[in-house]
């Protein structure tokens, strides 16, 4: 979903945070356009750190798993 999404959102002037489990991915998101967060979303504690330092008004697009 986050690789068809991102370019879309950062085309239409949005500022986006996009997770994944890997930080081998990151490289692939800032290609995007994003900024990219490594964070397990099945972790509560992961979940709240990551949410806790993202700057607000930000898009967030979900991991892309595929």
């Amino acid at each position: 979903m986050g690789r068809r999404l991102v370019p879309q959102l950062v085309a239409r002037g949005h500022q986006v945070t996009a997770t994944t489990t890997s930080a081998v991915k990151l490289g692939l998101l800032e290609q995007l356009g994003a900024d990219g967060v490594v964070m397990d979303g099945l972790d509560g504690l992961s979940v709240g750190e990551v949410v806790a330092v993202a700057p607000a008004g930000r898009d967030r697009a979900p991991d892309d798993r595929g």
